[in-house]
């Protein structure tokens, strides 16, 4: 299936307050340096992808449908969120490439969804930007081959936050109206119901921590920003967000959430200036 986002795939980040440190987990090495000579020689592949990215989809294929632990799962699930990214770029120079031509109407990239078993093409920044994204269908059923719950768990936390389990694009607590920007939807309580999901999440299994923290950070990020192109209003109407619906969720992000020393005088500080975002 096509995906087609009408916005900028870099969302604002803001510097209010600094992630925890978290390592992310390395991609295991059989996928992320196979043997060259196991490259697939499909003429297409070769026209867009390195010997070396080529064996990579072919590991990655089998790995995908080899599922059957959670370790297994794992470390598939993270060698190709960053598989998706390394062949994201190359995907990019040919679509780059091919724009001013007939080829770029023609365009089509059927032929190589077979070949990555969990990813689909996206279009991001007005239709200019190519980038493969994990499907979260695709994993959910190899999420079932896997007799622990963890990684059932991490899907249905992801699935809270993001479109597809890779977390790229914008966050579900941010809701476009344009281009590149829209309405957040502090007052609505997803903010409080996103952060309780990930501390359940993490109380239960720390295997995906990594992942989940890194959507934690950002949903942090955003909540104390003094700025943002993300408005507290209803998507809807366009309306703003009463104040004191802002402020009850903020409280209860202080009373139900789990957060640091840090986190909750910062929170303090923007519930006392009713979470008053700067001009500009």
């Amino acid at each position: 299936m096509l995906h087609l986002f009408l916005a900028c795939n870099e969302p604002l980040v803001s510097s209010a307050v600094t992630p925890p440190a978290v390592q992310p987990p390395k991609a295991p090495a059989a996928l992320s340096t196979p043997e060259v000579e196991d490259a697939p020689s499909d003429p297409r592949l070769m026209e867009v992808f390195t010997a070396q990215q080529r064996a990579a989809i072919a590991a990655q294929s089998e790995s995908f449908h080899a599922i059957s632990s959670i370790e297994e799962f794992a470390e598939t699930f993270r060698a190709s969120k960053v598989m998706a990214s390394n062949l994201s770029d190359s995907l990019q120079r040919r679509y780059e490439a091919v724009q001013d031509s007939d080829e770029f109407a023609n365009m089509d990239l059927a032929w190589l969804k077979p070949l990555l078993p969990g990813m689909e093409e996206a279009y991001f920044a007005e239709g200019t930007a190519l980038q493969l994204v994990l499907i979260p269908a695709s994993w959910l059923e190899r999420a079932a081959a896997t007799p622990q719950p963890d990684d059932d768990a991490f899907l249905a936390f992801m699935a809270l936050s993001y479109d597809n389990p890779g977390a790229v694009g914008w966050p579900t607590w941010n809701v476009r109206t344009w281009d590149y920007g829209g309405c957040s939807g502090l007052g609505s309580g997803v903010y409080v119901g996103t952060l309780k999901a990930a501390d359940t999440a993490l109380a239960d299994s720390t295997l995906f921590e990594a992942e989940i923290m890194a959507v934690r950070s950002r949903l942090i990020s955003d909540l104390l920003a003094t700025r943002s192109t993300f408005e507290w209003c209803s998507p809807e109407t366009g309306e703003p967000t009463p104040v004191e619906a802002l402020l009850t969720e903020g409280r209860a992000i202080l009373q139900d959430a789990k957060l640091s020393a840090e986190e909750k005088a910062q929170l303090q500080e923007r519930i006392d200036a009713s979470f008053k975002l700067d001009a500009g």
